[in-house]
């Protein structure tokens, strides 16, 4: 899959009531976790997506996890260097420590 890395400035600003935002929950459940990132096909482009919907509508919480769970399915396909590089971006915090150590451990094997 040769998604591009989610880029902030390029993506439009929408209000937080916007129609895509009850969309959130459906794709944080197939676009993450354990079980779907083992098809990054499906789960890289649903966590993309979810990205763009809540930078869209200014939710960072969101956004950040959103950009975790692409990461770990970046870590999955073998692209460590863009993987870390997306994790930086994303505020402090356990699920961005988790996944830069799964990114880690993935690369030394």
């Amino acid at each position: 899959i040769l998604l591009p890395t989610p880029s902030i400035p390029s993506l439009p600003t929408l209000p937080k009531s916007h129609l895509l935002a009850p969309l959130l929950p459906v794709l944080s459940t197939y676009g993450g976790g354990y079980f779907m990132v083992r098809r990054l096909s499906l789960s890289l482009p649903l966590a993309y997506l979810r990205f763009s919907i809540s930078h869209a509508i200014g939710d960072g919480e969101s956004r950040d996890k959103a950009a975790i769970d692409f990461a770990t399915g970046l870590v999955h396909g073998g692209r460590f260097a863009e993987a870390r590089e997306l994790l930086g971006r994303c505020r402090e915090g356990g699920a961005r420590e988790a996944a830069e150590a799964f990114a880690r451990r993935v690369e030394e094997r």
